[in-house]
């Protein structure tokens, strides 16, 4: 009778866990990771919807209400009536960055017809926990009709510096489209279920916005699904609850204390036209 394992079968059995452990733990790891910018995005969009909300009530000033982006930078004031004198103000211990110390920045831009912004232009906030704010210092006021863009980077100027992407998954063929090719189609757009997988390919670290009036909220798909877990509905799905329509289309908003996601209109229902 046969008791125990012979030292080839211990041997056999270790290889292939060794091989199984090479396989699946670099995939965990990096899902981790994609799953940690996700978290630490929402909790950058509670802080600035914070500070843009506690600028109203102490202050009686939103984006809609300033007259420039910034004058000096880092020391201007709330009565300055600037962007940074607001951020200064309200976005607690956030440091104000220059221009010149983000020649070093570059972001991989994904979402083809998006906005950008251009890295000579921009100035921004190194926030208390580690990510970086950053926008265009030639924006003005910004309202419903002409929003300022913004980033996010969660973790700063650490690599890999790239925006979040998501997939159509189309019920028609069954093929998974990069999402800045979908959005480029009305056919796939309507027949697709729109996700943002949780790997180190699309849930990465770099989420834009817009800001106007007293609301940052996603400025793709991508990031909005990251935030709420529903792709914002489109202009031609007449933009749905919590959505304005504005230059830059449906732009979707989550109401303080509230996080659900925000679903798209069915088109059936609603022909209202835009």
């Amino acid at each position: 009778m046969k008791k125990g394992f012979t030292l080839a079968e211990v041997l056999i059995t270790l290889a292939i866990i060794g091989v199984v452990a090479a396989l699946t733990i670099p995939t965990l790891l990096a899902n981790t990771g994609a799953r940690r910018y996700a978290t630490q995005y929402k909790k950058v969009m509670s802080t600035l919807k914070q500070a843009l909300l506690l600028g109203v009530a102490h202050y009686d000033l939103d984006l809609a209400s300033v007259s420039a982006t910034c004058i000096n930078g880092a020391s201007d004031k709330i009565e300055d009536k600037t962007i940074c004198g607001l951020f200064n103000t309200t976005l607690a211990g956030a440091t104000f960055i220059p221009n010149e110390e983000l020649a070093d920045y570059n972001i991989t831009y994904e979402s083809g017809d998006k906005d950008s912004i251009a890295v000579e232009e921009t100035i921004g906030y190194m926030l208390a926990d580690g990510s970086l704010f950053v926008f265009d210092q030639q924006e003005g006021s910004c309202t419903t009709a002409t929003p300022c863009y913004a980033i996010i980077d969660v973790n700063g100027k650490t690599v890999p510096n790239k925006e979040v992407t998501g997939v159509y998954s189309t019920a028609y063929n069954s093929i998974l489209m990069p999402a800045a090719y979908a959005d480029n189609s009305k056919k796939a757009k309507k027949a697709s279920t729109y996700s943002v997988p949780a790997d180190k390919e699309h849930m990465t670290d770099v989420y834009p916005v817009y800001m106007y009036n007293q609301f940052v909220v996603p400025a793709t798909d991508a990031a909005q699904y990251v935030l709420t877990g529903a792709a914002p509905p489109s202009k031609d799905d007449g933009c749905g609850p919590n959505c304005i329509m504005s230059s830059k289309g449906c732009m979707c908003e989550l109401k303080p204390g509230i996080d659900l996601p925000i679903k798209p209109i069915d088109d059936k229902k609603s022909k209202k036209e835009f």
